[in-house]
């Protein structure tokens, strides 16, 4: 079996940590509690690697909830995932959010029951309609 962490970010849905890390057995290592402050997640992240003498260089894959959220929270976890990605090839993944699931099973399978074949480099944010900016 591989070594390595699985980094699990979620920015959008409340039901789900902000971010987990899993050991290669997808045992917990460290997991935050839904951010409702994104601009926090990286500091938050790095207090985590800190404390528990986790390395950048053993995230083997990060994943990413897919779904609907505010454009703050989705470009911090978005910024966040590309930042592995970037700097170290590591593939990203996006998940499907099944109520219920734990986080380990949504990371040992799709929403499918199958693992993905394919991965990516990169995390994409996209509008799911025009943009509703107030101002008073």
């Amino acid at each position: 079996m591989k070594t390595g962490h699985f980094l699990f970010i979620n920015t959008i849905n409340p039901f789900y940590p902000s971010f987990a890390i899993l050991n290669s057995e997808y045992k917990s290592v460290c997991v935050k509690p839904f951010v409702e402050k994104q601009e926090n997640l990286v500091s938050i992240l790095r207090q985590c690697f800190l404390k528990h003498k986790i390395k950048n260089d053993s995230v083997r894959e990060v994943l990413v909830m897919r779904g609907q959220g505010s454009f703050t929270a989705l470009r911090a976890g978005v910024v966040l995932a590309n930042m592995f990605g970037f700097l170290k090839g590591t593939p990203i993944r996006s998940i499907n959010p099944e109520y219920g699931k734990t986080i380990e099973n949504l990371i040992k399978k799709d929403s499918w029951g199958r693992r993905k074949s394919r991965q990516s480099f990169v995390a994409k944010a996209y509008y799911g309609g025009p943009p509703r900016i107030i101002i008073k």
